[in-house]
């Protein structure tokens, strides 16, 4: 769960790419200003093979020992933590990450768990939420120092400093490249010569670690970009967010090419600008912005400079020389489903929507994808409860299960069987929805 786009994991942050924004509009606009302007059903995802039986489990947040518990009592695992659920397919709907003091432990857990549920002839699904996606582009603002503390060993006090001396020297050299292109060039703070106190403040043991570890190379980086944004188990999808219809694939199948494609994306440009020297592999996403933003403006005022065939300044060559760049992505990242409040994983209108409202939406997206039902996460229901909604076309499955995070939290589950919904605490059992031939016996 999360209150806003990946650059803000937080009401009221402002958006980092705004920067790259800013930073290249003056460019842009010298340019532009002296030149002439000038349905069908879809097939479904991947899937589990037709199971009578699915438990869908929301978002954990680090609560490793409440999540086993809740996988206990529902019958999943027994006391020594080992599948037991036979052929029942377990789908966890993302946010396992952030705010709480287990997530290491957490995700050691859900990688075994897929292999065990496997080899029990069942199926552990587990899929990316909006705080996976953001942690696997180093968005870090809701890991908690228990996270980064996890990581941290004998040599991290070593590698603190030399990331912090690489820190001061790239800085130095950056605003010595940037002066040279345009003395008017804005410093972006990523490149001011860094406070030590305020860096190694900002920098607590463990957290170059853990960039590593979740970066394209690092074992849980490697297993989160491998992570499905959304699985159809016969007519029901489930997914973090959820899907606005006015943004709606033709094919469901096509939001987790979209999502996986973005964050390699995002993985080639941040290579190269450490490659390039533009940027450390212990910068952050807004650091990594910020870096890249101030190297598209480089850019383009050197390419302003040049001269055409009649010895005059180009002006069409700015837009040309940033458009062309192999970083000029950065200035979309906002727009992208990974991190946009309108994607799969950030899309709130199923538990926002009013009733009289909904109902329109469900069918439009029935329409499109058939008579299916959604189960999502990502906004806790009030309650803490887990809801039906909009003629049981929609289950909100978030109940804040993080309870010392989140006060008056619980764990919760979904049991489908036969296409009854019923929800599951460590309290009690209620039918949500259950077929009109069920209800009648």
């Amino acid at each position: 769960m999360s209150s806003g786009p990946a650059s803000r994991l937080r009401r009221g942050r402002p958006i980092a790419w705004c920067l790259i924004t800013a930073a290249l509009s003056a460019v842009l606009a010298a340019a532009t200003s002296s030149h002439a302007r000038g349905d069908g059903l879809a097939a479904s995802a991947p899937a589990a093979t037709k199971p009578d039986h699915v438990v869908a489990i929301g978002d954990i947040h680090g609560d490793f020992d409440a999540f086993l518990g809740l996988l206990t009592h529902v019958g999943l695992i027994d006391a020594e933590r080992r599948w037991t659920g036979r052929d029942i397919t377990l789908v966890q709907t993302g946010d396992y990450m952030d705010r709480g003091p287990k997530v290491r432990p957490l995700l050691d857990y859900l990688m075994t768990l897929e292999a065990q549920a496997a080899a029990g002839g069942g199926r552990a699904i587990v899929l990316m939420g909006n705080h996976e996606a953001a942690n696997a582009v180093g968005v870090l603002r809701d890991v908690p120092a228990s996270a980064f503390a996890a990581f941290a060993d004998a040599e991290s006090e070593g590698r603190r400093e030399s990331a912090y001396a690489a820190h001061a020297k790239l800085a130095e050299s950056r605003r010595a490249t940037l002066a040279r292109a345009d003395t008017g060039i804005p410093i972006p703070k990523v490149y001011m010569a860094p406070e030590r106190d305020a860096w190694m403040a900002a920098h607590p043991p463990g957290l170059v670690e853990y960039l590593e570890a979740f970066g394209p190379l690092g074992t849980y980086g490697k297993w989160i970009r491998t992570r499905e944004a959304l699985v159809r188990i016969n007519d029901t999808v489930f997914l973090h967010g959820g899907i606005n219809p006015e943004v709606a694939p033709k094919k469901l199948e096509s939001l987790n090419e979209q999502v996986q494609k973005e964050i390699a994306r995002w993985d080639r440009m941040r290579k190269q600008m450490i490659d390039q020297q533009i940027a450390l592999a212990s910068f952050t996403f807004e650091e990594l912005l910020e870096a890249g933003g101030s190297e598209l403006t480089r850019v383009g005022l050197e390419a302003r400079r040049r001269l055409d065939m009649n010895g005059q300044a180009d002006p069409a060559a700015a837009a040309l020389a940033i458009s062309s760049h192999p970083l000029a992505a950065l200035q979309e990242v906002g727009k992208w489903a990974i991190l946009d409040p309108n994607g799969p994983l950030w899309f709130r209108g199923y538990a926002t929507w009013r009733s009289e409202e909904g109902g329109p939406q469900l069918d439009q997206l029935q329409r499109r994808f058939g008579p299916v039902r959604f189960v999502v996460g990502h906004t806790m229901t009030s309650g803490f409860r887990v809801m039906a909604r909009f003629s049981s076309r929609v289950f909100l499955i978030d109940t804040g299960m993080l309870s010392s995070y989140y006060q008056g939290g619980r764990a919760s589950a979904l049991d489908i069987q036969n296409g009854t919904y019923a929800v599951v605490t460590l309290e009690d059992r209620r039918v949500l929805f259950e077929p009109m031939s069920s209800a009648a016996r």
